[in-house]
């Protein structure tokens, strides 16, 4: 055993030992004041969440343990998606369950109304769901993945959908397996995206409850099952979609797939899929890049697997994790693509740091993520600048899988809080933790999406509790920080668009990206948090086609809007033709 591969060991383990010592003495409070290098000083403090939920007007509520006991399908989560489903560009919100699917009109100041006649109206035990506009009418389109089931629906507008799943080429009962977590990126360049959807288990016949202990009958756990494995659906157009999983090489996936995120891992410019594994060895499926060329017709990139090499494959102790939710982002604003992976008590949330050459460092516990995450079992998470610093922090939806998991993990409680880790801009993060009644209640956390739902330049989160109504987290944060966001518009595929902002010494990178995380799908805005600074000298838009827009002199505290359309070059400013109607 190497020397490396024995320290990863020691820390682990030491890990382990002392996470709940790390939580005792974290106590009450935040991290302190600080100025990071190479940006503007940041104005420093806490961050708070306000659940809105109970004034809120959303009624939707889950209930997993009404029929006791629970097996692993009823256990496992169900969907979140923030949507336009009409015109005012405020996110509107679509609950899934087991039984209905529900759309909440976002009417402003964190009041939602359900849309009783949606459209959304097939009944399943969903589970997953993806957000895009498929067809590039301007109008977002949902799909929705379940146990056998899957549909699609076409956005109409007016907070109205009409499912073409019949006619999609996604069979509609998902060929009988059971589907998780989904997400679309345009993985051919004909700027249409295409959707990957993961696959769980296999249960059979069987109704997926065990008895661990004598007389205590809850989940199984997922080695008691058979893999299931996902697929790769190209769109064809006009909503038809072609199973591509074998061609694009992506058939000897690892399966137990939980959750999905594409994103550019090795900085080459196009979609890379990472797949977090239950149980299993992570994979990221590198795509061929500039060797793939599209030719007339269908044509599949064919990926390749490149998890053990690059070292996202397993935690640092060199085993297999058990991987839930997934997410990129950029923990040090270096413009590299960092990994998170949510995983099961007792094992480090991983965090894998980019390095140059597409490789990545296991940096849990250099982080400060490792040993605050032991206690608890992670679901989904999101990269979010939540304090609009300029430094991506991170928030995580905790909550055990098993009902009775008080009677059979000693210490372990169904039930848990999520966390939120702020990010110091030296690479690493404090978790807050802040009491009294500011702190939301415990949830059997699953679905996390994130989007600033009154547009006060704030980002903001839904979180899924299996046992009652979601949270509705208002970001209620003090502070005098700058922000400036994008919305994208326009026939070309907005997923995975690279935005770059500059002034003086700070750079930022950030990507459209409303996948990962866990069963969800976050607002698609890309959100700058921008600290002390004040004005922008350049922003960059380089789209997944190689299409380029830059804009010089960009004001800040403001979203704007970015068409495709527009021809590519530089731009004097905000409202200098070719450009039109450039602005918020």
């Amino acid at each position: 055993m190497s020397t490396i591969r024995r320290r990863a060991e020691f820390l682990t383990r030491l890990g382990r030992l002392l996470a709940p010592l790390v939580l005792f003495l974290a106590g009450c409070g935040g991290p302190q004041p600080n100025t990071p290098i190479g940006t503007a000083a940041v104005t420093a403090g806490f961050i708070v969440f306000e659940d809105v939920q109970p004034q809120s007007g959303i009624g939707f509520r889950l209930k997993a343990s009404m029929s006791r006991p629970c097996g692993v399908l009823q256990t496992s989560g169900h969907p979140i998606a923030m949507i336009q489903a009409d015109e005012d560009r405020l996110p509107d919100l679509v609950f899934g369950g087991s039984d209905r699917v529900e759309l909440y009109r976002n009417l402003g100041g964190f009041r939602f109304q359900r849309v009783a006649e949606s459209g959304l109206d097939r009944r399943a035990f969903w589970q997953g769901c993806a957000v895009a506009d498929v067809d590039s009418d301007g109008r977002e389109d949902l799909f929705l993945s379940g146990y056998r089931a899957a549909a699609l629906y076409r956005g109409l507008g007016g907070d109205r959908f009409q499912e073409v799943t019949a006619s999609s080429g996604v069979p509609p009962d998902a060929g009988g397996a059971w589907l998780t977590s989904a997400g679309f990126a345009d993985v051919n360049g004909d700027q249409r995206p295409d959707l990957y959807v993961g696959g769980y288990l296999r249960l059979g016949h069987r109704d997926g409850v065990c008895e661990p202990l004598p007389g205590i009958r809850t989940a199984c756990g997922p080695m008691d099952f058979e893999a299931e494995r996902g697929h790769l659906f190209l769109n064809d157009g006009l909503y038809r979609f072609s199973d591509v999983t074998r061609p694009a090489g992506l058939w000897e996936t690892h399966g137990r797939t939980l959750g999905v995120a594409w994103g550019d891992a090795n900085g080459d410019g196009y979609p890379d899929l990472y797949l977090a594994n239950d149980r299993m060895p992570g994979d990221l499926y590198l795509h061929p890049g500039a060797r793939f060329r599209r030719k007339e017709g269908p044509s599949v990139p064919r990926f390749t697997n490149r998890a053990v090499e690059s070292g996202v494959a397993v935690g640092p102790d060199g085993y297999a994790h058990a991987g839930m939710g997934v997410d990129w982002g950029d923990l040090g604003n270096t413009g590299r693509a960092d990994l998170v992976v949510t995983t099961y008590q007792r094992e480090a949330t991983a965090l894998y740091r980019s390095e140059p050459g597409g490789l990545f460092t296991d940096a849990s516990f250099a982080s400060g993520l490792g040993g605050p995450t032991m206690p608890f079992v992670g679901y989904g998470v999101r990269w979010a600048d939540l304090d609009n610093d300029g430094f991506s922090d991170i928030l995580i939806a905790n909550g055990h899988p098993l009902h009775l998991a008080e009677q059979v993990e000693p210490g372990a409680s169904y039930a848990q809080p999520f966390q939120l880790f702020q990010n110091r801009g030296d690479e690493t993060f404090a978790e807050q933790r802040v009491c009294g009644s500011s702190l939301p209640r415990s949830l059997v956390g699953r679905a996390l999406a994130t989007g600033d739902l009154d547009g006060d330049g704030k980002i903001d989160a839904v979180m899924s509790d299996l046992e009652g109504p979601p949270l509705i987290l208002r970001n209620v944060s003090e502070h005098n920080n700058h922000w400036v966001r994008f919305r994208l518009t326009g026939p070309r595929c907005p997923i995975g668009t690279k935005i770059t902002v500059q002034t003086g010494s700070f750079r930022a990178v950030r990507t459209c990206n409303p996948g990962g995380s866990y069963l969800s799908s976050s607002d698609p805005g890309i959100h700058f948090g921008l600290g002390a600074v004040s004005r922008l000298e350049a922003i960059e838009a380089v789209w997944p086609d190689g299409h380029r827009l830059r804009i010089r002199e960009v004001p800040v505290d403001q979203e704007f809007v970015l068409d495709s359309r527009w021809p590519s070059g530089s731009y004097q400013g905000p409202n200098q033709p070719p450009a039109p109607s450039f602005g918020g």
